[in-house]
């Protein structure tokens, strides 16, 4: 659409500007990833921008606004999914990556979600560009502490045991420093 002066819609301003085309959300909906329960994870294997393209004529602002808007209906029509068996169990969706600087991905994730807050992970003093290692430093915290790693969230339906940690040149530093933060 911008013929490659944009790799992707800053501050979701092009969606904004377009109209959705309704017939194309209903046939992604259908999927059946999005209908699939949870836990689950996705990308661009499972919808590739060909499966899209299939599903619509619409061009320009209204492709953007369309594909934004599947974004947020698929994800809000998945928290209804866990939450309505479940008595509402998720208050708070934590939004990372490029997806939380898109203040209109973020304006449709919040009307269309029911008594689900929707938060940028920034809000947590964590920045939404370094999410995996972020993780990762958490895992090796929890795996130091004892902590078991998994639980339901993860879909192993047991306990799952801590992480190794195998010992380094800076171990003892290491150990120094957690010892007194």
């Amino acid at each position: 659409f911008t013929k490659n002066k944009n790799a992707y819609d800053r501050g979701g301003k092009i969606a904004a500007q377009g109209t959705v085309d309704e017939k194309a959300i209903e046939k992604l909906l259908k999927n059946s990833f999005i209908n699939k329960n949870s836990p689950k994870s996705t990308g661009r294997d499972d919808f590739p921008f060909s499966l899209f393209l299939k599903c619509t004529k619409s061009r320009g602002k209204n492709q953007v606004a369309t594909a934004t808007e599947f974004t947020a209906r698929s994800i809000c029509k998945t928290l209804k999914k866990i939450n309505k068996p479940h008595k509402n169990t998720i208050h708070t969706v934590i939004v990372c990556g490029g997806g939380a600087k898109n203040t209109y991905l973020m304006k449709r994730l919040s009307e269309l979600s029911e008594n689900v807050s929707i938060q940028p992970i920034e809000k947590y003093q964590l920045n939404s560009q370094l999410v995996e290692a972020q993780a990762f430093a958490l895992l090796g915290y929890l795996s130091l502490k004892g902590v078991a790693l998994g639980g339901p969230w993860t879909g192993v339906s047991s306990f799952a045991p801590p992480g190794w940690i195998t010992p380094g040149q800076n171990w003892s530093h290491l150990l120094t420093k957690l010892t007194h933060s």
